[in-house]
């Protein structure tokens, strides 16, 4: 009966669940037989099978024992009641245990299995009248629920109390943030002491209390309890003795290594002192000792998981693993089925941190123990303790670490729901810094909360409620940050979902009172930001007209809600400038920004005095930025503008280094490229360039330095592109690597679809934004899903890419780990070495556009020169949007926006273009979609008598470029004319059939592919044999969706972006014959994502694309005009190649370029007519003059 005792002092870890010598108990992660057989004997060896289970953390094993116990009226009534009260203890073990004691809301099955057998138990535990039969009782059915359920309080009093201290730093001042939580704490401690009966031993209940109080941050209060059980320890016959002096000594331990399960939890920091690291391990090796004498293997475990704790503080990583070996194996030997799951995780995470990678089959044992034997809870809190990591890690902008930890806690347990689950997912990619997927998982918890919510009343999910809310709260965030307009429409019902579902929860939570202040502001200001960031939006594309007005409708929005800073960012879009300074410092006077919102302010208003004193309050009014470029940033851009250039260079260098090493360890392309979508990453770029320039025109140093910057602020795609070019030494390094730069661009392509699903059914709803919500009243039940959406097959799909991600990012981990960390920064040529690369006869023209600066240089092989001048980007890019507009569709606007535009881009550097004949744009991603070809020059357009290439970095000059044999030897895959299904809405293009098949009598040794051959799959088998791949199709772009971009082929397949990485083997030539081919959509961070950047990652030496809708006749004139000059060798590279043909389609009348079709045509056996254009939408524009861009000029050549 003794060990009965020391089995349910389950804290104290006196006795082991497996005796020595036993071998009749299984394995902790098998799954034992839970016949009757197991409750042969007398009652108490009954109990202490239930009680073996207890101590080893088996719940699951004990509840089984105890659903097979006797019922009949044979069980004396005080038998039944020990029965009862363990098996309290069984379900508090298996829904309210956790590791790390925190704010856990018990589900309410738990709450209904705990009231069926509790009612009554402490009356019934007290007529108990023996006296040992009544000890057992308390200890399993008041100490340990009242134990657990004090930490788990204490647990969620110091969550709130961290809040508390976030909101404060964050300006929060509702009442909720002064709440004094002592008086909180003390509650808990008096339940804990008044809840334990008068038969469980006084010195084990003093430890527990002792523990209590250092929980409850009253670490005086604890010591003295600590010493008072060392005292009565030796006078007790029960608990006094070396299992009584080992648990006090891991007490003592415990607290030296600071917050609460700090060991158990296995976090580097905050890492104590060396001295308290010293006491703490002298603690931890008196308790092993004592353990030793008291013959607990399950004590020397605990001791042992401790050691290998402050070794791991220590940096000693194989001590660490040799005591985590020994602890797994003690706690095997003793039984201890918990124990061990909680060393399996702690050995997986520190494989993540040696490594990189975890033990999946670990953590699959565990999952196995958990789901057969084991404690639910405990499972989810070692998931917890995985996901802390996992936060820990991404905070430091270790992505691969943080992503490891996060599926090392996805094998954890099979019972995690959707909603914790894509929780878990959200707050990975928030912290990655990509919103988009963090706005999507997020909408995808709050389908499922919603689910899980429907027809339930509030009190029983309050938990989900409050996350419901806080849903809402973190989708308009991210809303916000994209500055979609879309999105903010479908945040605008999903904020009113939530004020809906809240007034079904409970009055007078102080937690959710002071989310719903903030969430109906939301709400009502929602007007404003939806306005001003389609005002943004118009102006991009340029729309000056209709960006005023929507900048006007944003302005008269902040005035009805009284929003000044909202007042301010309309006027500045307005350029009201003046008007923007009044307001700012109308703000200031009131009080009512954070320091860094006012300096950041002052700064977009050119006011740097006003904008040093506000940095100078940076983290004491208001918290600092997030990121550590931040603070480089603000102060670099202040620099500049108060004309100390030195000291902004070097700001911008510590910020932009900051921000380099970041993005180095996202590993993904995708995470890369969002990482920079900010104003933020770009204007710490910008300083740094302009800080190189102080003057408006300059050559030699400073023009060659600036050109440094520039280009290292625009070839961020250049990382994906080096990936494939590090996969060397391994068989199958480059193909690996070819498939995982496949696998995150269809990653990509599939949350850009999500989020398309999410605009299309807000714009379907066609639900007005209510600028407040409704007035109080009756709850009403909570909502259901979004219309349309499932949650779960929502969170599968986004799954099933994931792992596809995750397998290839494995292999290439195996084979080529250098492709994962491939940095670009320094490792970038300097303009020199580029300049050396251009031929002779060669200008490369550049152009950096960024708030109010325009800076263009032009390069050759002797000389670098700068010009700079004051330009606003938006207007920068209204004019080129305009142009464009122009060239694809025949705006009116076109000509007198491309005068404009070749006074700022090209009069600067005329006497170059005099001098040189053929011309390599590397344009600003603002101005991607500007053909500079067509821009007027020398009473002609520039392209008439220059040839013009294009590149998105001028990096890729310096790129080795191997040995070529004549184009007419070339291997070609020629593919065209697909016979689509007409459910796809899609026209027939017989011109691209004519183009293909007048090219392959071009190139001998030309595979073609058209009509229902011109399948994906045989694509997909051909082109890895093709040094050239020329594709004639449709085009199907979505400027929303850059990853999304596919060509159609035969039936309704489609050949995408990631199939275009996946089947090409970096060929000589791949032509993108379709509609809006080059298109892409610009990044803050000077990003062009699309078909083009594909092309290059593809490895590609070069491209040709398409900017606007190609004519489907004269695009086959130019292409098979463009084959003729290279087979014939007319025509010494692409680029003249292309120049040439366009420049003779552009002499031709509208006859002649009918005749030479029909001849082509007639040569190819089809009809002589072609369809209009190669575009998924009919085009509504007016007849084109013979000499008009849209005949000859849709196409450019991308390459060196």
């Amino acid at each position: 009966m003794e060990r009965l005792t020391g089995l349910l002092m389950t804290e104290l870890r006196g006795a082991d669940p497996r005796t020595a010598g036993a071998d009749d108990v299984p394995e902790p992660v098998a799954v034992p037989s839970m016949g009757k057989a197991a409750l042969k004997g007398p009652p108490a060896d009954r109990w202490c099978e239930v009680a073996a289970a207890l101590a080893a953390g088996e719940s699951k094993r004990a509840l089984a024992m105890l659903d097979e116990w006797p019922d009949s009226g044979e069980v004396l009534p005080d038998d039944r009641t020990l029965v009862r009260a363990l098996r309290v203890a069984a379900l508090q073990l298996e829904h309210n245990w956790q590791p790390v004691a925190g704010a856990a809301f018990l589900t309410s099955e738990a709450t209904a299995a705990l009231a069926s057998v509790a009612p009554n138990l402490e009356a019934a535990i007290a007529a108990v009248a023996d006296p040992r039969l009544r000890r057992y009782a308390e200890l399993a059915g008041q100490t340990l629920p009242s134990l657990l359920g004090a930490r788990t309080m204490l647990g969620h009093l110091a969550s709130t109390g961290a809040a508390q201290r976030n909101a404060l730093a964050h300006g929060a001042d509702e009442p909720w943030v002064h709440r004094d939580l002592g008086p909180d704490a003390a509650l808990v401690l008096r339940s804990f002491d008044v809840g334990n009966g008068h038969a469980v031993p006084p010195v084990y209940r003093t430890l527990l209390a002792s523990d209590l109080r250092m929980r409850a941050a009253d670490p005086a209060g604890a010591r003295e309890l600590h010493a008072e059980a060392l005292h009565r320890a030796g006078t007790e016959a029960v608990t006094g003795g070396p299992a009584c002096e080992g648990f006090a000594e891991l007490l003592a331990g415990d607290w030296l290594l600071g917050p609460p399960d700090a060991a158990q939890r296995a976090l580097r920091a905050p890492a104590p002192q060396a001295a308290d690291l010293d006491a703490a391990a002298a603690h931890f090796a008196r308790a092993e000792d004592s353990y030793h004498r008291a013959c607990s293997r399950r004590g020397r475990a605990a001791a042992a998981l401790r050691l290998a704790h402050v070794a791991r503080l220590r940096g000693r990583s194989r001590e660490c693993r040799r005591a985590l070996d020994r602890a797994l194996d003690l706690a095997l030997d003793a039984g201890d089925g918990a124990c061990a799951a909680l060393v399996r995780v702690q050995r997986g995470l520190d494989a993540l941190a040696r490594r990189g990678m975890a033990d999946l089959p670990e953590a699959d044992a565990v999952r196995t123990w958990g789901a057969s034997v084991g404690s639910g809870s405990w499972a989810r809190g070692l998931r917890g303790i995985a996901l802390e990591h996992s936060a820990s890690w991404l905070e430091a902008g270790d992505l691969v670490r943080g992503r490891g930890a996060l599926l090392l806690a996805d094998r954890l347990s099979d019972a995690v729901e959707v909603p914790e689950r894509a929780d878990a997912w959200a707050k990975l990619y928030r912290l990655a810094g990509h919103d988009q997927a963090a706005l999507l998982l997020t909408d995808v918890r709050m389908d499922a909360l919603g689910t899980r919510m429907r027809g339930r009343p509030a009190t029983e999910h309050f938990g989900d409620l409050l996350g419901f809310v806080f849903c809402a709260q973190l989708f308009h965030h991210h809303a916000l940050t994209l500055g979609d307009p879309g999105l903010l429409t479908a945040s605008g019902v999903r904020l009113d979902r939530a004020l809906s579902a809240a007034r079904a929860l409970p009055a007078g939570d102080g937690q959710l009172a002071a989310a719903l202040g903030p969430l109906a502001a939301d709400l009502a200001e929602l007007p404003l930001w939806t306005a001003l960031q389609q005002a943004r939006r118009d102006r991009a594309a340029g729309l000056p007209d209709e960006a005023d007005g929507h900048a006007a409708l944003a302005l008269a929005a902040a005035a009805r809600t009284g929003n000044g800073y909202g007042t301010c960012a309309a006027l500045v879009e307005l350029r009201r400038l003046d008007e923007a300074r009044t307001q700012a410092r109308r703000l200031d006077e009131e009080g009512r920004m954070t320091a860094l919102q006012s300096a950041s302010l002052w700064l977009r208003l050119n006011e740097p005095v006003a904008a040093a004193r506000a940095a100078r309050d940076i983290g004491r009014r208001g918290p600092e930025p997030a990121e550590p470029w931040g603070l480089p940033a603000i102060q670099a851009e202040l620099r500049l503008q108060l004309g100390d250039l030195d000291t902004a260079h070097d700001q911008a260098q510590q910020g932009v280094r900051a921000y380099e090493e970041h993005r180095a360890r996202l590993a993904r392309d995708s995470l890369r490229s969002a990482s920079a979508n900010s104003p933020v990453i770009p204007g710490l770029y910008h300083c740094a360039l302009l800080s190189r320039l102080p003057r408006t025109s300059c050559v030699g140093a400073p023009a060659a330095a600036a050109f440094d910057w520039a280009e290292r602020s625009r070839s961020g795609f250049l990382d994906a592109v080096r990936a494939l070019d590090s996969a060397t030494g391994y068989p199958g390094a480059r193909a690996s690597v070819r498939a995982w730069l496949s696998a995150g661009t269809r990653w990509s392509a599939r949350y850009e679809e999500e989020l398309a699903g999410i605009r299309e059914a807000s714009s379907a709803a066609d639900r007005p934004v209510r600028p407040a919500p409704r007035p109080p009243g009756p709850a009403a039940n909570a909502p259901g899903p979004a219309p349309g959406t499932q949650a779960k097959s929502r969170l599968a799909r986004l799954a099933a890419a994931e792992a596809d991600l995750d397998a290839a990012e494995a292999a290439v981990r195996r084979l080529s780990p250098a492709a994962l960390t491939s940095a670009r920064g320094g490792e970038l040529p300097e303009a020199a070495r580029i300049a050396a690369a251009l031929p002779t006869d060669t200008l490369l023209i550049t152009h950096h556009v960024f708030d109010e600066d325009l800076v263009g240089w032009a390069v050759t092989r002797n000389a670098v020169r700068a010009e700079r001048c004051r330009r606003w980007a938006g207007e920068v890019t209204a004019l080129a949007r305009r142009f464009h507009a122009g060239c694809a569709v025949g705006d009116s606007d076109g000509p007198a926006a491309a005068h404009t535009l070749t006074k700022w881009l090209l009069e600067p550097f005329a006497a170059e273009l005099d001098r040189y004949r053929r011309v390599v744009v590397v344009p600003a991603p603002r101005l991607s979609l500007l053909p500079f070809h067509v821009l007027p020059w020398d009473g002609d357009v520039l392209g008439a008598r220059h040839v013009v290439s294009y590149l998105p970095a001028a990096s890729l000059l310096v790129r080795p470029r191997p040995p070529q044999a004549p184009w007419r030897q070339a291997r070609a895959l020629l593919v065209g004319a697909p016979a689509m299904d007409p459910q796809t809405g899609l026209t027939p293009l017989p011109g691209t059939g004519v183009e293909v098949a007048s090219i392959a009598r071009l190139l001998p040794r030309a595979e073609l592919l058209t009509g229902a051959r011109a399948t994906r799959g045989r694509v997909m088998a051909a082109a890895p044999e093709h040094e050239v791949l020329h594709l004639a199709a449709h085009g199907l772009i979505d400027d929303l969706s850059p990853s999304r971009g596919r060509l159609a082929l035969a039936g309704t397949d489609e050949l995408d972006m990631a199939d275009l990485i996946g089947c090409t083997r970096a060929p000589r030539l791949l032509v993108l014959s379709a509609c809006n081919s080059g298109r892409g959509t610009a990044t803050a961070g000077g990003d062009v994502l699309g078909l083009t950047r594909t092309a290059m990652i593809t490895g590609a030496q070069g491209a040709v694309v398409s900017l606007w809708p190609v004519g489907d006749d004269t695009g086959c004139l130019v292409m098979t005009g463009m084959y003729e000059r290279l087979a014939d060798g007319t025509a010494a590279d692409v680029a003249t190649a292309l120049h040439d043909a366009q420049q003779e389609v552009r002499s031709m009348s509208r006859a002649e370029r009918d005749h030479l079709y029909g001849r082509l045509a007639a040569a190819a056996g089809a009809p002589p007519s072609a369809a209009g254009t190669r575009d998924s939408e009919a085009l509504s524009c007016p007849a084109a003059a013979d000499r008009d861009p849209r005949h000859w000029a849709p196409f450019v050549y991308v390459g060196a």
